[in-house]
């Protein structure tokens, strides 16, 4: 790290006129070009109530009345349709599901009751509000697997996967909602399955999926989960055989090894619980690792991971639960928190959830998903101090900061630099009593300078992929706590020199959220000021408190322009 220098003094008083300006709370507008990916967004329901990407599903039973005799209308039809794209979730393995002749021909199919727990479930098949009692059948049966490859390989001859608007599936549906679990291990080891002829079954039927596909493994979604799998112990299972499926399928590295040959295969990969925003830190899986710089943890997702570095690979998540699941928590705080999770993790596509509690959020959300950095509008970082659940730890009844996880970064990251650039969190937020069991108690939801010990600035870089060595056009929006008798600006790396003052802000005093918006014309960003960083917010008079910080291109060309210098 370079050696400290002294910054710019404050300007004695802000210009008369000076093009920035302030407003209540946050702000999430983007610039009036900008326009949604191609390569994500919405599936469910926009928040204005209009379809985006519509579910198409499919009981085997309807596919295939008669043995050999296959019937696609309601696909065919939901295609040709012309006003919104496809995704298709499969029903093949719950016992409502299956043809009359299927159960004849093979009448001794063990059927299997879903135990977790041992009640009927709402069968979404139609949202009709029925009832399953929860019978399947396994999807690894021979015969099982030997018809329903035939019906795949007839969605494949049709060529479905490569119509415009067909736009990803979901895969294996093992078990209840066409999903994917691992379910009935007890009843597979007694049976003499062993975990390696399971898994090479479930590599047997990843193949199958991506035929049917015609190749584009991507528009395959892996329903399952990235970590351990859990392994049903108990009187069922004997220890031996626990420990065995358990070592087999859950490799000491970490993870399983189903997610690894789906991903490993090509195909796309949901997530379920992303509205649980403080579990996702450590999620190599998904391209996100802890990576500790300096005195903390940061939270930090690698760009170049397989996952992320494919156009049209599905990578989502169903952040539908807030409404359902944690009493107090749909939210506009939580919503906002949620889908930031869903955009700095860098996942295209999303299930709207409650848009009513935060419409701004939803629409913005609307326009970014699936963006990459040569593609995005905008970068940001959301300036926090948290930790997962499972990792609150106290330390002679002290939270132990070591254990601590900062920000939520899009393209923009915050890092200390000493002594000026030091912060310290603020703005600790509780969360209600069963969500802050899997979520963790609370968090620090603002960064703040600490001008007492020297630390009157908050220091800021920008991925080198959205913004590198060019003089770009820029909109800079900061919120940040209205604090009486607080200035505050920006220096920042441009054009001219790498220590370019803007005018100040200067607060009225009011103690709310406000947002300001700060122009700047010829943003440089080469990494030219200490830390390798590229701008940084300064205070006087008071400390700054800052939430939420966003860099925005103000040109399509700017966006271009940066696009191909990085080629």
């Amino acid at each position: 790290m370079a050696a400290c220098r002294t910054y710019p003094p404050a300007p004695t008083e802000p210009p008369s006129s000076v093009g920035s300006f302030v407003t209540e709370g946050d702000d999430w507008t983007l610039p009036g070009w900008v326009t949604p990916s191609p390569y994500g967004g919405f599936y469910g329901t926009h928040p204005d109530g209009s379809v985006s990407t519509a579910e198409v599903q499919l009981a085997w039973k309807d596919i295939e009345p008669r043995e050999g005799e296959f019937d696609w209308s309601v696909l065919e039809a939901a295609l040709a349709d012309g006003t919104h794209r496809v995704w298709l979730r499969f029903y093949a393995s719950d016992l409502r599901h299956l043809p009359a002749w299927l159960r004849s021909k093979y009448p001794d199919l063990p059927i299997l009751r879903y135990r977790w727990p041992d009640l009927p479930y709402d069968d979404i098949l139609g949202w009709k509000g029925e009832k399953s009692p929860g019978d399947f059948v396994l999807m690894s049966d021979h015969r099982v697997e030997r018809e329903w490859r035939r019906v795949l390989q007839d969605f494949g001859r049709r060529g479905f996967s490569r119509h415009r608007r067909f736009a990803f599936a979901y895969y294996p549906h093992g078990w209840r909602w066409g999903e994917f679990s691992l379910k009935w291990v007890p009843e597979m080891a007694a049976s003499g399955l062993p975990p390696e002829d399971y898994l090479a079954w479930f590599e047997r039927t990843t193949q199958d999926y991506i035929s049917a596909m015609n190749g584009d493994a991507g528009k395959l979604v892996y329903t399952g989960g990235g970590n351990a799998e859990w392994i049903e112990p108990g009187a069922r299972l004997p220890l031996s055989m626990f420990d065995h499926w358990n070592t087999v399928i859950n490799p000491p590295g970490g993870g399983n090894v189903l997610s690894q040959l789906a991903l490993g295969s090509g195909t796309g990969v949901r997530d379920g619980y992303t509205e649980l925003y403080n579990g996702f830190a450590d999620r190599p899986d998904l391209g996100t690792r802890l990576t500790r710089i300096g005195r903390y943890r940061y939270s930090v997702t690698d760009d170049a991971d397989p996952l992320l570095t494919r156009p049209g690979r599905f990578f989502g998540t169903e952040n539908e639960d807030l409404q359902f699941l944690w009493p107090g928590v749909n939210t506009y705080e939580h919503s906002r928190l949620m889908i930031l999770n869903t955009l700095r993790l860098r996942m295209n596509w999303m299930v709207p959830g409650d848009p009513k509690v935060a419409p701004e959020i939803y629409q913005y959300a609307k326009l970014s998903l699936g963006q990459t950095a040569a593609t995005s509008p905008d970068a940001w970082v959301a300036l926090r101090q948290y930790r997962h659940a499972e990792n609150f730890k106290f330390v002679n009844g002290v939270a132990d900061e070591e254990q601590d996880i900062r920000n939520f970064e899009r393209w923009l990251v915050q890092r200390e630099v000493e002594p000026d650039g030091r912060t310290v969190p603020t703005e600790w937020v509780d969360y209600p009593k069963e969500f802050a069991a899997e979520n963790g108690p609370g968090a620090f939801e603002a960064l703040r300078t600490e001008i007492a010990r020297g630390g009157n600035s908050i220091c800021f870089g920008v991925d080198d992929r959205f913004l590198f060595n060019t003089r770009t056009p820029i909109q800079l929006k900061v919120t940040y706590r209205d604090a009486p008798g607080l200035k505050w600006w920006v220096v920042y790396d441009g054009a001219e020199s790498a220590e370019q003052p803007t005018d100040i802000v200067v607060a009225t005093g009011s103690g709310r959220w406000k947002t300001a918006t700060i122009p700047i014309p010829d943003a440089h960003f080469a990494n030219r000021q200490r830390g390798g960083l590229d701008f940084r917010l300064t205070a006087s008079g008071q400390d700054l408190v800052v939430q939420f910080v966003r860099v925005i291109k103000q040109t399509r060309q700017a966006e271009s322009a940066a696009a191909e210098l990085r080629r």
